[in-house]
């Protein structure tokens, strides 16, 4: 779930240029405060598709990441608050200790037809 609030949270900044908010700057500011946990995350996501695909993990993961990006965007075609609605949850993450963020992230994020759940182990 991290990984998709990230990306939602990308996809925000990029589509909300110029928005008073200045979530660009503020994802810049959230890929800083969590870069740890952000690639932990990354780190047991590219496990589980090393065990699950083998020799062609690296392109399942290209591919399901992408797929997550096309989502996201998909999600906000149709939305004109977008850049309003992602504000607040900018808000609440900035305020995380990094030890909640996998936390808030499961609460906050709406899962998507292509996420998987991942273990650690």
């Amino acid at each position: 779930m991290v990984r998709q609030l990230q990306t939602e949270l990308m996809v925000s900044a990029l589509k909300c240029v110029g928005h008073p908010a200045d979530l660009s700057g503020r994802y810049n500011t959230f890929i800083h405060k969590f870069g740890r946990e952000i690639s932990s995350t990354s780190d047991t996501l590219r496990g589980y598709f090393s065990r699950s695909y083998g020799s062609g993990h690296a392109r399942k993961m290209d591919a399901y990441v992408t797929t997550l990006a096309n989502e996201a965007v998909i999600s906000t075609i149709n939305d004109t608050g977008f850049c309003d609605h992602m504000t607040p949850v900018f808000d609440k993450v900035m305020v995380l200790d990094a030890k909640d963020l996998a936390t808030f992230a499961s609460e906050t994020v709406k899962p998507r037809g292509t996420l998987i759940a991942c273990s650690t182990k």
